[in-house]
């Protein structure tokens, strides 16, 4: 075979590998067979057994705690931001352990259910993290939102139960409420409740 064909063929090979490659991520392609001889080279062969696809879980902190830290379910969340947006609990008296987009629930779970204590108990996962919650209250609570702002009795929380940040106040007005909510969207939720000024 010519120098110009075996070359031709070689570069028909590191493209059926890399379409290979590609192909194994999304179903289990294995690797892709030579042409012929001349195109099984030892420059490409090496470098489609090394390529695979992104680890996404590697990402993700692992669940280590440090045992001598936590004492609770309350102070086990507040150790590892990082993993957990907060602790709540819904109506029914259920307590939401909700964590950070991203995190794999499964290594979590044996984690929560020791620390929970027999206490009835579900873990979530939040669309927002807990930094991403955080910014958003605190946006709320430097109070330029609005120019009335300054002179608005609300209290805000970050609300691991809905995901958001829960504001109450009894003095927005319709206009005030739906601008914060048009801004925010669902990552605010906004209660009527009076609230005193502190």
């Amino acid at each position: 075979m010519s120098e110009r064909g075996a070359a031709t063929v070689r570069a028909v090979a590191i493209i059926a590998a890399g379409a290979c490659v590609v192909a194994a991520a999304l179903a289990a392609c294995g690797r892709p067979r030579a042409l012929d001889a001349s195109a099984a080279t030892e420059d490409t062969a090496p470098r489609v057994a090394a390529v695979r696809p992104p680890d996404a879980a590697a990402k993700a902190p692992e669940p280590s705690i440090d045992i001598s830290r936590p004492t609770d379910l309350a102070d086990l969340v507040a150790s590892r931001p990082d993993v957990f947006v907060g602790l709540g609990v819904e109506r029914r008296g259920v307590v939401i352990v909700a964590l950070n987009p991203g995190i794999d629930p499964g290594p979590w779970r044996p984690i929560v259910d020791r620390y929970a204590g027999g206490q009835s108990h579900l873990v979530t996962v939040c669309t927002r993290s807990l930094r991403e919650l955080t910014g958003i209250a605190n946006e709320l609570t430097a109070r330029r939102w609005s120019p009335r702002a300054t002179s608005i009795s609300f209290a805000v929380v970050t609300d691991p139960v809905t995901c958001s940040v829960q504001l109450s106040s009894d003095q927005l007005t319709d206009e005030e409420q739906a601008a914060l909510l048009e801004r925010y969207g669902d990552a605010l939720t906004i209660v009527r409740a009076a609230v005193s000024r502190a």
